[in-house]
């Protein structure tokens, strides 16, 4: 991401709906989303996702995978939790595609990682962009203040606050089948 793309790019937080039965329904519940393309060998498919600091992988809904021709009969299944419930993933590289705020293409950021598929989904969002896969790419400011989400270079905090970038520790085995 060397060239310029115009960063920062600030995209507005977007209501989520809640149910009638809710007890806090009289309240609008607004979320840090973008919008970004899942890029698979039938094409691409669009979809509102939630930028997720709590979430260490890029998620989504099993009709993403489908829409993409991403095929996962290959792929181990693992067990994830998440909001407390054990579900079952399936990874799979696939390219991503982050257009900016006004959709301009030419300007978009494309790279490769691995997208966990859920076999079932209920939220009401079709991915989760997580701390791997998407917060490595970008430097993410999320701000309730002003209701918006920015996205810069990766490398801008370092630049900007004088933070190194550091190397991880290396992780034990990502997963167990």
């Amino acid at each position: 991401m060397s060239e310029d793309r115009g960063f920062p790019w600030v995209f507005p937080y977007i209501e989520e709906r809640r149910s009638r039965e809710h007890p806090f329904s009289d309240r609008p519940l607004w979320r840090p989303a973008v919008r970004i393309r899942f890029v698979g060998p039938a094409g691409s498919e669009g979809v509102l996702a939630l930028v997720d600091s709590g979430s260490d992988h890029v998620l989504a809904g099993p009709w993403v995978a489908q829409a993409t021709g991403v095929d996962l009969s290959a792929a181990d299944e693992y067990q994830l939790l998440i909001g407390g419930s054990a579900r079952t993933v399936r990874f799979a590289p696939v390219q991503l595609l982050l257009p900016p705020p006004d959709g301009d293409l030419s300007r978009a950021v494309e790279w490769e990682c691995d997208v966990g598929f859920f076999d079932r989904w209920e939220p009401p969002w079709a991915a989760v962009l997580g701390q791997v896969g998407f917060f490595d790419h970008f430097t993410v400011m999320m701000s309730r203040m002003t209701m918006a989400v920015a996205l810069e270079a990766a490398d801008e905090m370092d630049k900007r606050l004088g933070v190194p970038p550091v190397d991880p520790p290396e992780p034990p085995p990502r997963f167990t089948p």
